[in-house]
Formats: C-alpha cells, sequence, structure tokens
C-alpha cells in the first residue's frame, strides 16, 4: 500500500482535511481502497472506513452509431401519414453498445425544435430522458427499443416544419465513456388546406 503520512498540530485542526494523492499513484487501472488512520498525542489509532477507488484512463468513446427512428418515410420525415401515428409515440432503437459492459448504465435524450435541422433553441417543455440503470447482456448485443411519449408533452409541440434530435450517453458509475451521434428527425403535423395539425 502507498502511505501518506501528514502531521498536524493543534493550530492545525479544521473540519476536514484535503490529502493529495500524486499521479504516480494513479498510473495503472484498477480498483484501489482509500481509508486513513488517526493517530492521537498519546499514539492511540482510529480508523476510517474503506472506500473502494477505481482508476480507469480509457478514452470516451464519441461519435457512436447513431440511434434509429422507426416508421419515418423515404426522407426521415414524421407527419400526418405516418404509421402508427405519432401520437401513439416516437418508436427509436438504440443499436448494440457491444463497446460497453454489463452494469454499464445508458442515458437517452430527446429534444424538440421549432426549425428543420435540429438547431436554434431548443423546445425545453418537450425533452424526454429515459435511463437504462443496468445494461443487460442482451442490450449490449443487440440493442433495445423505446418509445418516445406521451405525446402531448413531448412530440406536440413541435408543429410545422420542425424536428427532434436524439443522443445517448454511455457511464461507467459516474464516468462517462460513450457518446453517440446525433440522430434528427423532422415532424411536420400540417395538412395543406387544413387550418388545425392533425393529432388528438
Amino acid at each position: 500500500p502507498v502511505v501518506i503520512e501528514n502531521i498536524y498540530t493543534p493550530a492545525d485542526m479544521k473540519p476536514e482535511f484535503i490529502i493529495h494523492i500524486g499521479p504516480e499513484h494513479l498510473v495503472n487501472d484498477g480498483v484501489g481502497e482509500l481509508w486513513y488512520e488517526v493517530l492521537n498525542t498519546a499514539d492511540n489509532p482510529s480508523y476510517s472506513y474503506r472506500r473502494k477507488l477505481t482508476i480507469d484512463h480509457a478514452p470516451v468513446l464519441i461519435d457512436l452509431e447513431e440511434a434509429d427512428f422507426l416508421y419515418t418515410d423515404l426522407w426521415g420525415n414524421y407527419n400526418c401519414d405516418t404509421e402508427p401515428p405519432i401520437w401513439l409515440g416516437i418508436h427509436v432503437v438504440i443499436p448494440p453498445l457491444t463497446l460497453f459492459r454489463v452494469g454499464d448504465r445508458c442515458e437517452v435524450t430527446w429534444r424538440g425544435y421549432s426549425t428543420l435541422n435540429g438547431s436554434g433553441v431548443e423546445i425545453v417543455s418537450a425533452r424526454w430522458i429515459n435511463v437504462r440503470q443496468n445494461l443487460s447482456v442482451t442490450e449490449i448485443r443487440e440493442g433495445y427499443p423505446l418509445v418516445v411519449q406521451p405525446y402531448d408533452i413531448h412530440i406536440a409541440p413541435m408543429v410545422k416544419n420542425s424536428s427532434a434530435t436524439l443522443v445517448y450517453q454511455v457511464y461507467r458509475g459516474a464516468r462517462l465513456v460513450g457518446v453517440s451521434k446525433t440522430a434528427l428527425v423532422k415532424i411536420d403535423r400540417i395538412i395543406v388546406g387544413v387550418e388545425l395539425p392533425c393529432g388528438p
């Protein structure tokens, strides 16, 4: 074990101390343990609980395969003719995540825009987030489907010449390990000659 020793006088006492662990001790990937021992002036020891420290230097994987929007037309659009109707939800497939591990977490974020190219000011009220806390062997090998819903909150705000983007991020514990490309889909609920947009 690596021992980092500090001596404190009564004048040094404060609610907490910051102990610096030099980079020379963090060279190798793996899992270690951290704890501290305190000796009082009579050399009587007290011990902290042990905590695990994971060291992982793997770079964050970017530009992962984007998610797939199902049931769009040939031009990648959702409109009033989409089947099944978009008011039943937007169907999405997250691709296989074979670069990651069982137990990793996948966070999927859908964002809506009043433009056709996923730019400009986000319609924040339409944002939808799905978190898969512990990826399974099957989800890693095959990917998994999702449905963006309910319609009135996450889809209906996009009316004419609008769009949505979807990005997924993979985490290992608190550490980000992968980010997908941005998937874009166009949404238009207007029928020429009809005053109101389609939908319930």
